[in-house]
């Protein structure tokens, strides 16, 4: 099992992986600077939430959202099915290793794997951003200060998406087959769902409330706003909470404003609760993982 996990480490964090982890976090680092050298004008208060919004939201779409949710999925959904296509895991489990050492070996080897690109990441965007210089001190430490937050996002969607795609790996018998559904759902839940909400916008109609409870780009940004939460609640004005609404931090209701100290403010969409979208997703990472190794067990190879 041990050499399993060392393999599937190996392959998880090769030197492809580790530059384009690298160069796509640091390119939303020089994003992030060259904005704020443009947008100073302002209260400290302002120029600080501005940024933390932008921020927030290259993290979510970028280094947590397309970058990981694809480095997983692109890893665990050949776990199984690579291994079986190209006959190679009769070789394995010819060895003293039972099928669920086996799996369990390279499940966690994904995981760390992931784990480990998803540090480089965080680091390399942060490490942009300090030393370019072009942010006030003070700034920076708040940015930085969410870096717990991010982490322990990506860590929610290394789990899941390995769990997901390790299923799918051991049904199919190729990879192709089973990346394609997974990275279907991430298209749609990044880049088709805001997309809606733009021309939904433009239209000036309104979001039909079955895709609220539907919306997997809510769902994720319900989680990330959990963890980002226990750092500092997000407080965007209302440029910003607007433009948040059309790419999804969290759910921000348009249609829903009141008065506050003389300006119009946006309320939170209450539409599901994040306890509920955790749970939820925490059982079904967790039937994955058992079902995997249920048919792994039976598995005719």
């Amino acid at each position: 099992m041990k050499h399993i996990f060392s393999r599937t480490l190996e392959t998880t964090i090769k030197k492809v992986s580790l530059i384009v982890s690298i160069l796509i976090s640091v390119t939303v680092g020089v994003i992030v600077v060259s904005t704020n050298k443009t947008n100073t004008i302002g209260a400290y208060q302002v120029v600080l939430e501005n940024v933390l919004m932008l921020q927030h939201l290259l993290v979510y779409f970028v280094i947590t959202g397309f970058l990981l949710m694809v480095s997983t999925i692109s890893n665990a959904t050949g776990l199984i099915a690579s291994e079986v296509h190209e006959g190679t895991f009769k070789l394995l489990a010819a060895k003293p290793n039972s099928r669920t050492q086996i799996l369990a070996g390279k499940i966690l080897g994904v995981i760390v794997g992931e784990v480990i690109l998803l540090v480089i990441s965080l680091l390399s965007y942060f490490s942009t951003v300090i030393i370019a210089g072009a942010i006030d001190g003070n700034i920076i430490k708040e940015m930085v200060s969410y870096l717990p937050a991010y982490f322990l996002y990506g860590v929610v969607i290394i789990l899941f998406f390995t769990a997901v795609s390790t299923f799918l790996s051991c049904i199919f018998k190729r990879k192709i087959s089973a990346m394609l559904p997974l990275l279907t759902i991430v298209v749609i839940a990044l880049g088709f769902l805001p997309l809606q909400r733009v021309m939904t916008q433009v239209r000036e109609g309104s979001t039909p409330t079955i895709l609220n409870y539907v919306d997997l780009n809510y769902h994720f940004g319900l989680i990330f706003k959990f963890f980002v939460d226990l750092v500092s609640p997000i407080k965007p004005n209302r440029l910003i909470g607007y433009l948040t609404n059309l790419f999804t931090d969290y759910r921000l209701d348009p249609d829903v404003i009141r008065q506050e100290w003389g300006g119009r403010i946006l309320l939170a969409n209450n539409y599901l609760s994040t306890t509920v979208v955790m749970i939820f997703y925490s059982l079904l990472a967790l039937v994955s993982y058992i079902l995997s190794f249920v048919i792994i067990k039976k598995k005719d190879i």
